[in-house]
């Protein structure tokens, strides 16, 4: 797909958008029911939950590196739309599997 070039007449409607932003997240947000909002949204009390199972794992002898790199993983949910949905999809297919993991570790 790639960039899209957009002439001058874009930018009054870019500097409206910049003056509104300060609605984002709230009632009169007006592109807070798509998709891509309502995700972002699930994302942080998931986020929440993974972050405090790894701070309960390091008081079990779990090794920092692997810690910080499941904590690093949501780095990865970029883009827009349907991109960040396979991105949130992947990376949360690949921390339930490296939370496992990582309790396999902590029982053995």
């Amino acid at each position: 797909v790639g960039k899209i070039r957009l002439g001058p007449w874009i930018r009054p409607l870019m500097g409206v958008l910049y003056r509104f932003r300060r609605l984002r997240g709230r009632a009169l947000d007006p592109f807070r029911h798509t998709a891509c909002r309502r995700l972002e949204r699930e994302l942080i009390p998931w986020y929440e939950g993974v972050l405090v199972e790894l701070l309960e794992s390091l008081g079990r002898g779990v090794p920092l590196e692997k810690v910080l790199s499941v904590a690093e993983a949501p780095d990865r949910i970029r883009g827009f739309e349907h991109v960040k949905d396979a991105a949130a999809r992947e990376v949360r297919d690949r921390v339930r599997s490296d939370l496992e993991e990582l309790r396999r570790t902590v029982r053995a």
